[in-house]
C-alpha cells in the first residue's frame, strides 16, 4: 500500500502539504544563510530634496547669512527657496556633493555630520539626520514637521 494512502480512512492523502512545509522549510534556511545585498541608488530624488531634506537644511540653520546663505559660500543655500530656478540650481549644487546610496562617499555627509571641520548639524538623533541618510541611500524619506 502507498504511503499516500491512510489505512484508517482508506483514501489517497495528498502530499501537498507534505510538500509544501518541505519547501518552506528548506526555502527559508536558505535564505536565512544568503547575504542581503543592498541594491545602490543610482539617482537622487529631486522632489524629496525640495519637500523633505531642504527645509531640513533651513531648520539646522544651514542658510542663514553666517553659513552657506551668504553670497561667495562653497554651496549656497537661499534663505527661501523663491522660484523654481532657485530650487534647480539649489538641488544641482547639492547633488554634486552626493553619491547616490553612498553615506561614506558623499561630501555633504561627510561635513553635515561634522567631517572635515565642518558644524555637525546632522547629530545623532535628529530626525533631519535620517531624512538626509534615507535621501542619500535612495530610500523614502518624510519631512520632519
Amino acid at each position: 500500500m502507498s504511503r499516500w494512502f491512510s489505512q484508517a480512512e482508506g483514501r489517497r492523502r495528498s502530499p501537498v502539504p507534505t510538500v509544501l512545509a518541505a519547501v518552506v522549510a528548506l526555502g527559508g534556511l536558505w535564505f536565512a544563510r544568503q547575504r542581503v545585498a543592498r541594491t545602490r541608488a543610482t539617482s537622487l530624488d529631486g522632489a524629496a530634496y525640495l519637500r523633505h531634506i531642504a527645509p531640513g537644511f533651513r531648520s539646522a540653520g544651514c542658510a542663514t547669512s553666517a553659513c552657506h546663505g551668504r553670497a561667495g559660500a562653497s554651496l549656497r543655500l537661499s534663505p527661501t527657496l523663491g522660484d523654481a530656478a532657485d530650487a534647480v540650481r539649489e538641488f544641482h549644487d547639492v547633488s554634486a556633493r552626493v553619491r547616490a546610496g553612498d553615506l561614506a562617499g558623499s561630501v555633504l555627509w561627510r561635513k553635515a555630520s561634522g567631517g572635515e571641520g565642518h558644524p555637525a548639524v546632522l547629530t545623532q538623533w535628529r530626525c533631519e539626520t535620517w531624512a538626509v541618510r534615507a535621501w542619500i541611500e535612495g530610500r523614502a524619506t518624510h519631512g520632519c514637521r
